[in-house]
């Protein structure tokens, strides 16, 4: 039970977090190449240090082969509907990384592949070489028209 606490103190605090500008980190972007991941918009121009921002949410780079993605929205919640899938825009996805907020509902990559629910009987999965996520809400529905939006880390490089 303290472990499910500490994971849902953990994750409430990433999303206070989330909330904060990081305007300063990604308005810096450093370098000259290309790169950058499976989707967005690349706002750098040729190798080192690189930024994308994903539509719907906002990015930080964490180091020249990690960026952090906040708030992409992933899905729109439908009256009903229990259950969703879809891939993130960008990977791979860092393994542990991975937080999936459906409503009040909220959901931590296990880095394992699991992303646990919050709630009895709700429970995910993520693919962090293709993108791949799934929840399901147990049963329970999230309001029409209601975001599903994920924070996670992808791997810009595969040379540390």
């Amino acid at each position: 039970m303290k472990r499910w606490m500490v994971l849902v103190a953990v994750f409430v605090t990433a999303v206070a977090i989330v909330g904060c500008e990081w305007g300063s980190v990604t308005d810096d972007v450093s370098g000259s190449g290309g790169g950058g991941g499976g989707g967005g918009t690349n706002n750098g121009t040729g190798g080192g240090t690189v930024t994308n921002v994903v539509p719907g949410g906002t990015t930080n780079v964490i180091s020249e082969n990690e960026t952090a993605v906040y708030n992409e929205v992933l899905m729109v919640g439908e009256a009903g509907r229990t259950t969703y899938s879809g891939h993130v825009a960008n990977v791979p996805v860092v393994p542990g990384s991975m937080r999936v907020r459906a409503g009040g509902f909220y959901f931590v990559d296990d880095g394992g592949g699991v992303l646990a629910g919050s709630s009895a009987g709700t429970a995910g999965t993520i693919n962090y070489a293709s993108g791949s996520w799934s929840i399901d809400l147990g049963g329970k529905d999230i309001a029409a028209g209601e975001t599903i939006l994920a924070n996670y880390i992808y791997q810009t490089s595969s040379t540390p």
